[in-house]
This record gives C-alpha cells, structure tokens and sequence, in this order.
C-alpha cells in the first residue's frame, strides 16, 4: 500500500516526466524556427535526449499505479520552468524564425533552462523522495537507492553537458559572425582618376 510519501515521490517523477515532454516541445519548435543548420542539429540532440529522459522515468512507473496529475499541481519550481518554456513558446510563435540577433539571447535562455531541469532532479536526489519512491517501488521491481541515484545523476549530467554545448554555441555564432563581418571587403567604386568612394 502506497503511503502519502510514497505518492509525493511518485508525483514529483511524474512531474519531471511533464516537464521534459515540454522541453522537448520547445526544443522541436526552435528546430523549426531556426535558420542555422550547423547549430539545430545540436538542438536536435538536445530534443532526443529530453524524449530519452522521459521514456526512462515512464519506465520506472511501469509496475506502479499511474498518477494522472495537472501541470499545476506539480511543485512550484517545476510549475515556474513549464510556465518559462510556455513563454518562449509564445516568443517563437511571434517570429517566422529566430534572427541572428535574437539567436546569442535565446540560446542562454536554453542554457539557463537546462539549469533549472538539473537543480529539479537534484533536489529530488537530496530530499527524502528519493529513498520513499524505491521503498515504495522496490516490491513491484528491482530497484535500489543506488541505482536509481544512478539514473537520474546520468539524466543531470546529460543537463550539464546540453548546457556547456548551448554556452558553446553562442560563442561560436559570435565568432563566426564577427568573422563574417570582418572578412567583408569594402566596396569601391570608381569616381575618377585620382579618387576613388568606399561604401
């Protein structure tokens, strides 16, 4: 029999699960809206991994009786992270796709979000959920603290390295830009024999 515990450490989960199926939302609609090939096929890295992410909490809800939950009755960080990716849904549905002026900005915001999934599986990891999700699950399948620490420090490290790769990505649009800008040769145009006009 489940305990109240229990079934807050079953929710949180199934929160988190919510919440990368957003994350993947966004990530698909910035893929749409992007105009540099060499940098969305980072995002759709990042896409596949929130997918993955997902499909392995559904897997440990398998033997357990599923939650049916409202985004709502989440906790209230995850609440906030799903309320900042509904924003920059709706900053995306504005625009035909994003400029190279909007790009450096937004991909700190995805960095930014990728922080705050991280900080949400780690305060699962230090609260006592994580020990009342495998007391209550460890009678329906084979699970442990350990290992179940093990998958969701492997899900966080995914969120580091999506982040160190957006951070990446803006300096080398910056650079690339800059580089683009300075490799431009004036145009010149002859005016007579002894000037000539630069635009």
């Amino acid at each position: 029999m489940e305990t109240a515990e229990v079934k807050k450490s079953t929710r949180y989960l199934t929160c988190c699960k919510m919440l990368e199926g957003e994350v993947f939302r966004l990530y698909n609609n910035v893929i749409r809206k992007m105009n540099r090939p060499e940098l969305s096929i980072i995002v759709v890295a990042l896409a596949q991994d929130s997918l993955k992410h997902s499909k392995i909490i559904q897997e440990l809800f398998k033997p357990i009786t599923k939650t049916d939950l409202e985004l709502e009755q989440c906790h209230g960080d995850i609440v906030k992270v799903c309320q900042e990716i509904n924003n920059c849904l709706d900053a995306l549905s504005s625009v035909e796709f994003i400029s190279d002026d909007m790009l450096p900005d937004f991909l700190k915001d995805l960095a930014n979000l990728e922080d705050c999934v991280y900080e949400i599986y780690s305060f699962f990891l230090e609260s006592e959920m994580l020990e009342n999700f495998v007391r209550g699950a460890s009678y329906l399948m084979p699970i442990t603290k350990e290992n179940l620490t093990f998958i969701i420090n492997l899900m966080m490290e995914d969120n580091l390295r999506h982040r160190d790769m957006l951070i990446e990505d803006v300096y080398f649009f910056k650079k690339n830009k800059l580089k683009n800008t300075e490799a431009k040769a004036p145009v010149v145009k002859y005016q007579n024999p002894d000037s000539w006009i630069s635009y």
